[in-house]
C-alpha cells in the first residue's frame, strides 16, 4: 500500500506547527526527499535551520539581557520601595501621632473647660441667687453675681464670648452681655444636656440664634444645697479658638504639613491652612472635598491612615485620622507625598544611570554566545510543540550522539509513557469526578501561599460562592480572606511543614457576604519528590448550628451557676420513678451537704426543722400522687444548730412517650427576708404604740374632762345619799336610786379608763373578728370631748349589718382617732361655717367594708396631696408627721387601703376600707 502524502512531505522539514525536524547532514535529507517522505508520519528528522533559530537567538540575547537586568532592576526596585515604605511608614506614624496629640489637645480643652464651668456652678451664690423667685433676688446678690461672671470670662478673654446663668426653663438671667438677658435658650443642647445629665456638658459647635456665628458652647447645672437643679452656668466659646489650636500644631510632622477639624456633619470646623486667629470665609458653610469625604469613609479598616488626591491636579497627600473622644469630630492630618519621598528621585535616577551602562556590556556578549546555544536546542521545538498539543504518535528520528541525541531519545521514551499516562489519566478523572463533584462534604485543594487550587460546589456553597470557580477566582489569600482567626491557618501550615495531618479541627470562617461560620477541617499535605510543601488537600463541613447550639447551652449552664449564689437560689431535678434527685452547688450549700452526698428525699426530711416535717412530706406526697405543681415554705434545722427559712417552687414535667414524671425547680434561702419581714413588723408595732401614747397625750385634758363628769356625779350622789340616811325617816327608794346612779357613773368613768388602758398598752398586735361599727362606738367616747372643746359638732352614720372583718381592735381603733383628730384640727380656723365632722360606715363593694371621716375644714393643699401619706411629712406646725403613714401601713397590713379626697365644697374625706371575713384570708396572703 502506497504511503500516504500530505503537506509533510512538500515541505523541507516543517509541519503546520513550525519545523518537524533535521538530519545529522544534507546527503540524508535529500535522500529523504526523493523517496517521497515515506517515513515522514511515524518519524521527524533533525535537520536545518528554520527561521525560528531567529527567532530563538533573538530571544537567548533578550533573556541574557533579562538576566543581567532584572537583578539590577529587581535590587532597584526593593531599594526603592523598601525606601519608600519605610519613607511613607514614617509619614503615616508622624502624621497619626501628630492627629491623636491634636485629638487630645482638643480633647482635654474640652473636657477641662466643661470641668472649670462645673467648678464654677458650685459656687454657692449661683445656687442661692438661682434658688429665690425673680421677684425676690437681691440687687446686690445679682451685682455679686455679675462680677463673679465677669471675672470668669476675663479667665479667657480672648476667645469668651459671653457667660449666662439660665434659670430652669432655659431663659437667660443673667448675662456678661445685657442685650442677651431675657432670651430663651431651652431648646439648646447645652441646657438640655447639662440638665438631663446632671453633670459638666460640652455641647459641641452651636449656631448662635441671635448673630449666626459659630461657638463652642460649656454647661454645667447649678444646684441647690438638696441637690436638685435649680438653674444652669453656660460659658460661650468662639469657634475661633479650635482654628487657634489647630494651627498651633501644624508644623508637628513638617513641612508643609497641617490639620483640619471635621465635624460628624462633614462641616469643616478648624484648617490649619487659615489664619490663627479667626477663621476663613465659608469656614462653617464649605463642606470637605469629595476625594477626603471617601478616604475617610473607610479610615480606620484596617488603619487609621490613607492617601488622598484633594483635586485632580494635585499630587497625592497622606493623611492620618484621629476620633476625639469628648466630640464627634474628626482631627485629620496631612502632608504632600512629594515632601517625604524626595530623597527616592535621585536614588532612582542614579540607579537608571547604572543600568544603561551594564545593558551596553551584556548585550555585546549575549549576541556571540546566542549563535553557540540556541542551535541544537530550536532542533526539538517542532517536536515538543506536537506533542505539547497532544499529538503522541510522532517519533524523533535520532542522528547526533551528543547531548542533543541522548535528549530527542529521552523525548521518544517520555512521549510514549506520557501517552499511556495521560490515558490512565482520564480514565481516574472520570471517576474521581463524578465523586468530588457530587460530594456533600466540601473538598478544596489549598496552595502554600492561600490560593485555592481546586474546589467541589459544596466547598463554594459552605463559603457563600455561586460556583468553584467564582470562588477561586475569589479568593487569593485564604488566611486573610477566610479565616476569622489567621494565626490559625498559620498553626495548620507548621503542621502541614511537619508533614502532619489534621483531623476534626474546627476553625471559623468569613462568608463571601461577610458572616461568620464555623468548620470542620480535616486534611493532609502533598510534597513533593523532594519533600517540599506543594499545597493542602482536605475536606471542610458546616459546623455552625451545632456550634451555636453548644454555645447557648455553655453560657445558660455559665449563667445559672454564676447567678445562683448571687440570689441564694438553686436548682433541682427529681425524677419520681427512680427516686434519683439533682442538685446544683447552691442547693448543697443551702442544705449545707458535702457535693459527695447523695440528695435523698430522706435526706431533705432530716434537714428539715421537726416542726415542718410532716408539712413537708405531704407536700411531696400530694405531688407525686396528684403529678402536679407544688409551691411551699418551710424552715431547716441545719447541723450547725442554724434555721434556714426555704421557698420551694417546682413544675411537674410529664415525658409524653413513656408517662415518667419529672419535677424541675428551685430553692430559696429567704431567711434574710424573713428576718427583715420580722424586723420591720416590729418596729411598726412599736412605731404605732409610740403614736398611740402621743395621741394620748394631745387627748388627755379631754379625757380628764370626760373622766370627771361621772366623778362628780358619783360624789353628788353620794353626799344626797347621806343626808337622805340622816333623815329621821329615810327614802329609802330615792337612796337606791341615787346608789344606782352612782354605779352606773363608776361604770362609765371605769370604761374610759378601760379604753384609755386598751390604747397605752404596747401588747403584739393581735387579730380577732370585729364589727367596724362597734370599733367606732368605742372610740367616740375619747373624741367626743376633744371635738367638744374645738366647738366641733361630731355626728356618727353607721350603716346596719355590716359583715365583720379580721382585725386588730386597738389599731383599728388608732386610726380613726387620728383621722378624726386631723379633721379637728382642720376645722379650728374655720369661722364662716357651721364645723361639722362625720364618721361613716357602709358596705363598699360586696366584700368590703369603708369608713369615712370627712369634715368642712380648711382642705388639703393640691400640690401636696402626693406626700400626705409619706413619713414625716406634716403641714401643722409642731408635727411629727407619722399619724397618717402609721394609719396607711396598719390599714395596708390589714388588707385594705386608706386615701383622700377632697370635698365638693370645703373640706377633705379620709376613707379606709377592709376585706370583709370571707375575702380577709387571701387578702391578706
Amino acid at each position: 500500500m502506497a504511503e500516504p502524502r500530505g503537506p509533510l512531505c512538500d515541505r523541507t522539514g516543517e509541519d503546520d506547527h513550525g519545523p518537524a525536524g533535521y538530519s545529522s547532514d544534507a546527503r540524508h535529507h535529500g535522500e529523504a526527499r526523493r523517496r517521497g517522505c515515506p517515513a515522514r508520519r511515524a518519524s521527524i528528522e533533525i535537520g536545518d535551520e528554520s527561521p525560528l533559530t531567529v527567532r530563538l537567538r533573538t530571544k537567548v540575547l533578550l533573556a541574557f539581557l533579562a538576566v543581567s537586568l532584572c537583578p539590577l532592576s529587581l535590587i532597584a526596585y526593593r531599594d526603592s520601595e523598601v525606601t519608600r515604605s519605610a519613607l511613607t511608614r514614617s509619614a503615616y506614624q508622624s502624621l497619626f501621632a501628630a492627629a491623636s496629640q491634636t485629638a487630645l489637645r482638643l480633647d482635654t480643652f474640652m473636657a477641662a473647660t466643661a470641668n472649670v464651668v462645673g467648678t464654677e456652678a458650685k459656687m454657692p451664690a449661683l445656687a442661692e441667687y438661682l434658688s429665690r423667685p425673680a421677684g425676690a433676688r437681691a440687687p446686690a446678690k445679682e451685682e455679686d453675681v455679675v462680677d463673679m461672671l465677669e471675672a470668669f470670662a476675663e479667665k479667657n478673654s480672648v476667645f469668651t464670648s459671653s457667660v449666662a446663668v439660665l434659670d430652669l426653663h432655659g431663659r437667660i438671667v443673667l448675662d456678661t452681655q445685657p442685650s442677651k438677658i431675657g432670651l430663651d435658650e431651652s431648646a439648646t443642647r447645652h441646657f438640655r444636656g447639662a440638665l438631663e445629665t446632671g453633670l459638666p456638658h460640652a455641647s459641641g459647635l452651636e449656631f448662635s440664634a441671635s448673630d449666626g456665628k459659630p461657638y463652642l458652647t460649656f454647661s454645667s447645672p447649678v444646684k441647690a444645697p438638696d441637690g436638685k437643679p435649680v438653674g444652669v452656668l453656660r460659658e460661650r466659646y468662639s469657634a475661633a479658638v479650635l482654628q487657634y489650636m489647630i494651627v498651633e500644631n501644624n508644623r508637628l510632622v513638617g513641612p508643609e504639613s497641617f490639620a483640619i477639624v471635621l465635624g460628624d456633619d462633614g462641616l469643616v470646623l478648624a484648617d490649619g491652612h487659615q489664619s490663627p486667629w479667626q477663621p476663613g470665609e465659608g469656614m462653617f458653610e464649605s463642606r470637605r472635598p469629595p476625594g477626603l469625604a471617601d478616604a475617610l469613609a473607610n479610615a480606620g479598616r484596617p488603619v487609621p491612615y490613607f492617601t488622598v488626591r484633594l483635586s485632580k491636579d494635585e499630587s497625592p497627600w497622606h493623611a492620618a485620622v484621629s476620633n476625639m473622644t469628648t466630640q464627634p469630630w474628626t482631627v485629620v492630618f496631612l502632608q504632600p507625598q512629594d515632601v517625604f519621598l524626595a530623597p527616592i528621585r535621585a536614588q532612582t535616577r542614579d540607579t537608571v544611570l547604572l543600568a544603561v551602562l551594564i545593558a551596553g556590556a551584556v548585550a555585546v556578549a549575549a549576541i556571540g554566545g546566542a549563535q553557540l546555544l540556541t542551535g541544537p536546542i530550536v532542533r526539538l521545538m517542532a517536536a515538543a510543540r506536537r506533542v505539547a498539543e497532544g499529538h503522541f504518535e510522532g517519533k524523533v528520528i535520532v542522528r547526533a550522539r551528543d547531548e542533543i541525541g541522548a535528549l530527542a531519545n529521552a523525548f521518544n521514551v517520555m512521549t510514549d509513557r506520557l501517552k499511556a499516562t495521560v490515558e490512565g489519566l482520564r480514565r481516574s478523572e472520570e471517576n474521581y469526578r463524578g465523586i468530588y463533584e457530587n460530594a456533600l462534604e466540601g473538598m478544596w485543594r489549598v496552595s502554600r501561599d492561600g490560593r485555592v487550587l481546586s474546589a467541589n460546589p459544596a466547598m463554594a456553597r459552605v463559603l457563600g460562592y455561586a460556583s468553584p470557580e467564582e470562588l477561586m477566582a475569589s479568593v487569593t489569600d485564604i488566611g486573610r480572606q477566610l479565616y476569622v482567626r489567621p494565626q490559625e491557618r498559620d498553626a495548620l501550615l507548621l503542621a502541614y511543614g511537619r508533614g502532619t495531618a489534621i483531623e476534626g479541627r474546627e476553625c471559623e470562617f468569613y462568608r463571601k457576604d461577610g458572616q461568620r461560620i464555623w468548620v470542620l477541617t480535616s486534611g493532609r499535605p502533598v510534597h513533593d519528590d523532594s519533600g517540599q510543601f506543594l499545597f493542602a488537600e482536605g475536606f471542610v463541613t458546616d459546623i455552625t448550628r451545632r456550634k451555636r447550639a453548644e454555645e447557648e447551652l455553655r453560657r445558660s449552664a455559665a449563667y445559672v451557676t454564676a447567678a445562683q449564689p448571687l440570689s441564694r437560689t438553686g436548682s433541682f431535678g427529681w425524677h419520681v420513678s427512680s427516686g434519683t434527685i439533682y442538685w446544683s452547688d447552691e442547693t448543697f450549700r443551702i442544705f449545707q451537704c458535702d457535693r459527695a452526698s447523695v440528695p435523698t428525699v430522706e435526706l431533705i426530711l432530716e434537714r428539715t426543722h421537726p416542726q415542718d416535717r410532716a408539712f413537708v412530706q405531704h407536700v411531696i406526697d400530694q405531688a407525686r400522687q396528684k403529678r402536679t405543681d407544688f409551691d411551699c415554705e418551710h424552715r431547716l434545722l441545719l447541723p450547725d444548730g442554724s434555721v434556714r427559712y426555704l421557698h420551694v417552687v417546682a413544675d411537674a414535667l410529664e415525658k409524653t412517650e413513656s408517662g415518667e414524671l419529672e419535677f424541675v425547680g428551685a430553692v430559696m434561702d429567704v431567711t434574710e427576708r424573713k428576718r427583715a419581714e420580722e424586723a420591720l413588723h416590729q418596729t411598726q408595732a412599736e412605731l404605732a404604740h409610740v403614736s398611740r401614747v402621743t395621741t394620748l397625750g394631745e387627748l388627755v385634758a379631754s379625757i380628764a374632762h370626760e373622766t370627771n363628769q361621772p366623778l362628780a356625779a358619783i360624789v353628788a350622789d353620794a353626799n344626797a345619799s347621806l343626808n337622805r340616811l340622816m333623815a329621821s325617816t329615810p327614802d329609802l327608794e330615792e337612796v337606791r336610786d341615787a346608789l344606782g346612779a352612782i354605779v352606773a357613773d363608776a361604770h362609765r368613768a371605769g370604761d374610759v379608763i378601760h379604753r384609755i388602758r386598751q390604747l397605752a398598752r404596747k401588747t403584739d398586735p393581735c387579730r380577732a373578728p370585729l364589727d367596724l361599727n362597734d370599733v367606732i362606738r368605742g372610740v367616740v367616747p375619747l373624741i367626743l370631748a376633744e371635738a367638744r372643746h374645738h366647738q366641733v359638732s361630731l355626728r356618727v352614720e353607721l350603716a346596719a349589718a355590716l359583715p365583720h372583718v379580721l382585725g386588730d381592735r386597738v389599731q383599728l381603733q388608732q386610726v380613726i382617732i387620728n383621722l378624726v383628730i386631723n379633721g379637728v384640727e382642720a376645722l379650728a380656723p374655720v369661722t364662716d361655717r357651721p364645723r361639722e365632722l362625720v364618721i361613716r360606715s357602709r358596705a363598699h363593694t360586696d366584700d368590703e367594708v369603708l369608713v369615712a371621716v370627712e369634715d368642712a375644714g380648711v382642705g388639703i393643699d393640691v400640690t401636696k396631696a402626693a406626700r400626705l401619706f409619706d413619713a414625716f411629712f406634716t403641714t401643722k406646725p409642731g408635727g411629727m408627721g407619722m399619724g397618717l403613714s402609721i394609719s396607711r401601713s396598719i390599714i395596708e397590713r390589714h388588707g385594705g387601703r386608706l386615701w383622700a379626697t377632697p370635698n365638693p365644697t370645703h373640706g377633705t374625706t379620709f376613707h379606709f376600707t377592709l376585706p370583709g371575713m370571707n375575702t380577709t384570708s387571701s387578702a391578706l396572703s
